[in-house]
């Protein structure tokens, strides 16, 4: 009988060590779970602000280059009416010296 209290005893102990191991277990895999959904949750807020990061550059990148369009634009026109004025003064010029 005593053989069999001994192994009794032994049993509930293991189920007792079981039981414990399991709950801790399911504990250890809660604190994981959280850990991986931070991690997560960090690295889509990351991705996002790469991704608004990358948009903001291409609209950046393409007001610059609306901008440096309207600047040759400008520079052309300002060409012509340089070469506008030239031509004028030389025909001022030319009248003035006929008058003369």
């Amino acid at each position: 009988k005593e053989r069999g209290t001994t192994e009794d005893v032994l049993r509930r102990q293991n189920e007792i060590l079981m039981r414990a191991l399991a709950a801790r277990t399911a504990e250890l895999n809660k604190i994981q779970d959280s850990h991986v959904n931070t991690v997560t949750e960090r690295e889509q807020a990351v991705q996002r602000k790469i991704d608004e990061t990358v948009k903001m550059n291409l609209e950046l990148e393409k007001g610059y280059d609306d901008l440096n369009s309207q600047a040759k634009d400008l520079t052309k026109q300002v060409q012509t009416v340089v070469q506008e004025r030239k031509r004028l003064e030389q025909r001022l010029e030319g009248l003035r010296n006929g008058k003369e």
